[in-house]
């Protein structure tokens, strides 16, 4: 293995995450110098993957460098909720009362969900590829078991939106949350003996001969050298710069991680790996593009708690959504949230618009809202798809709409959801309001062998780039075809970056 030498610069740095109101402490942040360092392995990207392969690999003997290219780890992790998900674990046994949830029922979950997407053209019967959810729920419940083995105080089992068994893990205070999960794994890689540079934005992985080459190490942005026998890439997914591997995204999104540029994917890329085919958003809900339009509980009778009237991450809308082009409805609105983004996000890709319909009786926009060019307003039905650019056939869509009585009248409530949120549009003025995709991440990045990390050459099944492993949303289209489902985010990042780590030990071990 690499050790440093006696003059060898040693890096000591105090970490805090600093964001989701979870600051920890203080942040100390040192820019890398120039003269060349050296580790066993370098891991890039200080997420849940790469902290969870940094800890791994160090673990088992590595000395394990990791660079993040802010002032503070967690990445896209420590904007979640916090919750991973894993079936068949100690937390879940010893709950009061036992919660039973077994890894079959996780999988037939998980694909009857990918299988519920719309609309049904979105299907990609190619993803997820079978191997690499089984390994993901397989192995997340040994990760739980590692975080129980490091003494993560582990709350109750929950459930979230429309996936509703109790299969999420999360801490509780101080490490509740997706920030408080963070602070947890930064001060686990510190105390095992992981070297953290922060302020270090890696841009390319170094090697022998060339792209497809044994990795030597990582560059930075400031042209400092980190030589290494094995490199990690987990830096996120592309959330940032969708355009680069989305071309025709040219509508709003909202969400996430400002680090998730697609750098990581391409410096993969770059050095022989090759990416999976369509890639797609990890939606987390529908907004309105006026702000929030909060229910009018004084004009409804008997109105829901808390209720809004679009989308959200819960499935509690009361508008009816409607494609601009054809009038007609596409999805049910009280549907899975990553499918209700998928949808305004696939009409976005088809140049077209998602919109929010609703009257008086639901909600009263302000003002400012009302003076917004991305809300419209009439007396009529007519006139408000005349005003919104939207198909003629928006009346009849609302005349089939006011007569749904039972969710089996709902050609598209498959899953027969119950109609609690269910009110006809009758009372003039009537409102339309375009949605806008929120979303968390990405399904993309380079093939990988799934149970290691191992970066495929490019035009390869089995092939591997030696030394070069991908963990985390740089190589997470294989886990999904277009729906997220709660928790799995987490739990795809923890698994695979913990093989990663793992794999690169053994790579480098005498």
């Amino acid at each position: 293995m690499f050790k440093l030498g006696l003059g060898a610069l040693i890096l000591t740095l105090v970490v805090s995450l600093a964001f989701l109101a979870c600051d920890t402490g203080s942040t100390t942040t040192t820019t890398p110098p120039p003269q060349p360092l050296g580790a066993d392995i370098v891991v890039v990207g200080g997420g849940l993957a790469g902290l969870s392969a940094a800890i791994s690999a160090v673990q088992e003997g590595a000395s394990v460098i990791l660079v993040e290219r802010f002032a503070f780890t967690g990445g896209a992790s420590a904007t979640s909720g916090g919750g991973i998900a894993a079936a068949e674990t100690s937390v879940q046994a010893n709950a009061s009362p036992p919660v039973t949830a077994t890894i079959a029922a996780w999988r037939a979950h998980f694909a009857m969900r990918q299988g519920s997407i719309a609309p049904a053209s979105l299907r990609n019967t190619n993803f997820p590829i079978v191997a690499a959810t089984d390994f993901m729920t397989a192995q997340a419940g040994p990760f739980i078991e590692w975080m129980v083995g490091m003494d993560f105080p582990f709350g109750a089992p929950w459930f979230f939106g429309r996936d509703l068994d109790l299969r999420l893990h999360s801490g509780v205070a101080p490490y509740n949350g997706g920030g408080g999960l963070m602070t947890f794994f930064r001060n686990q890689a510190e105390d095992a003996g992981v070297t953290i540079m922060l302020n270090a934005l890696a841009v390319e992985v170094l090697q022998e001969s060339g792209p497809g080459s044994a990795v030597t190490g990582v560059r930075l942005q400031n042209g400092t050298v980190i030589n290494a026998q094995a490199v990690i890439l987990a830096g996120g997914g592309f959330a940032a710069n969708l355009q680069e591997f989305l071309p025709n995204v040219n509508f709003p999104v909202t969400g996430g991680h400002a680090g998730s540029d697609g750098s990581a994917i391409n410096m993969a890329v770059a050095a022989g790996g090759e990416l999976h085919d369509d890639p797609w958003i990890k939606g987390v809900g529908l907004a309105a593009a006026v702000g929030n339009l909060n229910a009018a509980a004084s004009l409804i009778e008997n109105p829901p708690a808390n209720q809004t009237i679009v989308g959200g991450a819960s499935p509690n809308s009361t508008a009816m959504f409607v494609n601009q082009r054809t009038g007609a409805r596409v999805v049910h609105e009280t549907h899975h949230y990553s499918i209700l983004t998928g949808a305004a996000f696939y009409a976005g890709l088809q140049g077209d618009t998602l919109f929010a319909i609703f009257d008086s009786r639901i909600s009263r926009p302000t003002a400012a809202q009302l003076a917004n060019a991305e809300l419209f307003y009439a007396d009529t039905i007519a006139e408000l798809a005349t005003l919104a650019g939207i198909h003629a056939d928006l009346a009849a869509t609302v005349t089939a709409w006011n007569a749904f009585s039972y969710p089996a009248d709902d050609p598209l409530n498959n899953e027969l959801f119950d109609l609690d949120h269910h009110f006809p549009i009758t009372q003039a003025p009537f409102f339309a309001v375009r949605l806008v995709p929120t979303i968390m991440g990405t399904f993309g990045g380079v093939r990988t062998i799934f149970t290691t990390g191992a970066v495929l050459a490019n035009g390869s099944d089995t092939a591997t780039i030696p030394g070069l492993f991908a963990a985390g949303e740089t190589a997470s289209r294989a886990f999904y075809d277009k729906v997220y489902v709660a928790g799995t985010g987490l739990a795809q990042a923890g698994t695979t970056g913990r093989a990663a780590g793992l794999a690169a030990a053994a790579f480098v071990a005498p």
